[in-house]
């Protein structure tokens, strides 16, 4: 029983450690405030630099936005020195999009891929005109520069001071997590390892020591 018990566990172990959890390699944020928010539209195309580093297995991109109108939709790319990494076409899905108001929308990759160094999203609105501009989608913008200083957003070809809110996902197995947090700070990573083996060892013995109890005959 305790071997079959030890075997099951360590496979347990296997997977959980080898699952993947989702963890922010990019985290830019910015005030949510629809009235303070950039339309993308006509020719004022935008585009946010942001940094990935070190390297990492990219799932999906969120980018924050107000969609005053849902029938509008976006062209957005993420491009590394002008190589098309993936597009997206935002259309209306009225599943996700009912109505007006602010949405996290998710820029999935079509495959987790491993990025690192300098990129750029993308975003065009070239089918939305002038007479249209306040139905436009809007993002959001940090305007203090320091709060990422890897990057900055352009408007057409014009630098501007702040940053798009944005995030970049990034997935990770959890053996390579507690790799991390052991590196940057060994005590806490032996604390939480030392608190995942006292669990473990609870599951394996614990029903073997309950079993024996419910077994054992009454003394004389």
């Amino acid at each position: 029983m305790s071997f079959i018990m030890g075997s099951l566990l360590v496979i347990w172990c296997w997977s959980w450690l080898t699952a993947y959890d989702d963890h922010k390699a990019v985290d830019i944020l910015a005030s949510r405030e629809a009235d303070l928010g950039v339309s993308v539209y006509a020719q004022f195309s935008l585009s946010q630099l942001f940094e990935v580093q070190p390297e990492a297995e990219i799932t999906k991109l969120v980018l924050p936005l107000y969609m005053p109108d849902p029938s509008k939709s976006l062209l957005v790319t993420l491009t590394k020195e002008k190589e098309n990494i993936a597009t997206w076409r935002l259309k209306n899905d009225p599943k996700k999009i009912k109505a007006s108001g602010i949405y996290d929308i998710e820029l999935k990759l079509k495959n987790p891929t491993v990025l690192s160094g300098n990129y750029h999203i993308n975003l065009s609105g070239q089918d939305i005109t002038h007479e249209d501009k306040e139905k436009a989608p809007r993002v959001f913008v940090e305007k203090d520069d320091s709060k990422y200083e890897p990057g900055n957003y352009w408007i057409a070809d014009n630098k501007k001071t702040g940053d798009i809110s944005l995030q970049v996902i990034e997935r990770r197995a959890r053996w390579a997590q507690f790799r991390n947090d052991w590196q940057q700070d060994p005590l806490q990573g032996a604390i939480t390892i030392s608190s995942y083996l006292l669990l473990f060892l609870t599951v394996l013995v614990g029903p073997h020591v309950l079993l024996r109890r419910l077994v054992r005959q009454p003394s004389d």
